[in-house]
């Protein structure tokens, strides 16, 4: 109804006064806070990844050959592990690279841990067929060789 009013708010007694403390809320502009490490060393979660995962991969590519000629899959338990493992870790560094974002840190915090964080999440979701799929396929190959 266009005449109606709100219970003990009239029209006549102008606006309503905003407190002091919702003032200074509303003028707010976000600060940096204190960084969470130092912005020179953001280099070391994405090297230290990408060591892990070049090892990773190296294992792999030790183990698979090797695999071939047994005729059954080594290390298959560690290599499930590991790529979980590397993957649950860039999905955190991806993750903390955004908090960090949002929570207004320098840009070697957010960039050093967004950008490995992102880079690993690519790569190693791209992975999850060759890690998880692929394998059986090798044994349901096997088997039907040896009938």
């Amino acid at each position: 109804m266009p005449g109606a009013s709100l219970p003990g708010i009239s029209r006549a007694s102008g606006p309503v006064p905003v407190p002091a403390d919702v003032e200074i809320y509303l003028n707010h502009t976000p600060t940096m806070n204190t960084p969470w490490f130092d912005p020179n060393l953001a280099w070391i979660p994405g090297t230290v990844i990408g060591i892990i995962g070049g090892l990773f991969g190296g294992t792999i590519g030790i183990l698979m050959p090797l695999s071939r000629l047994k005729k059954r899959l080594l290390g298959i338990r560690y290599i499930k592990t590991a790529y979980i493992l590397l993957l649950g870790w860039s999905v955190a560094m991806l993750l903390a690279g955004i908090t960090a974002l949002i929570s207004g840190q320098p840009y070697g915090v957010w960039y050093g841990l967004g950008l490995a964080g992102f880079i690993g999440v690519i790569v190693f979701g791209s992975l999850f067929p060759l890690i998880f799929l692929l394998p059986k396929q090798i044994e349901a190959e096997w088997k039907a060789q040896n009938g």
